[in-house]
């Protein structure tokens, strides 16, 4: 069974990754404010990189792994607590990264809406 602390921590990694999914929800379709056309297939990668967190980071190829970890962070909420659950991370990296990285979604997320939603142009604007 998992350490009495990680039931303490769970809270902390749940809004941490909700956080991140939010963010990239935000970020990704706010480029059809400027991306448009027949191959705008960008709404399809948040949802594409979140199911390959499913899988340990390792197996995928490093571009992979470093866009799950530091582009779209869904592998700080989801795989650095999960390694220190296995005993291969320091406790204060699995509780720092997590947050540290929701934080620093949600900003972009901010400015990323921000600057994009000023280019919008509809009849009634």
């Amino acid at each position: 069974p998992p350490p009495a602390l990680a039931y303490a921590l769970l809270p902390v990694w749940i809004v941490s990754g909700a956080l991140i999914y939010t963010s990239a929800v935000v970020i990704i379709p706010s480029l059809s404010f400027v991306v448009l056309g027949p191959f705008a297939w960008h709404m399809m990668v948040v949802h594409h990189l979140l199911g390959s967190s499913r899988y340990p980071t390792h197996i995928y190829p490093r571009f992979i792994q470093v866009l799950t970890l530091f582009v779209m962070p869904f592998g700080a909420a989801i795989f650095l607590p999960a390694r220190w659950l296995r005993g291969d991370l320091a406790l204060w990296l699995a509780l720092v990264a997590p947050v540290v990285a929701a934080a620093l979604s949600v900003l972009a997320a901010f400015f990323v809406w921000e600057k994009l939603s000023n280019r919008y142009q509809s009849t009634g604007n």
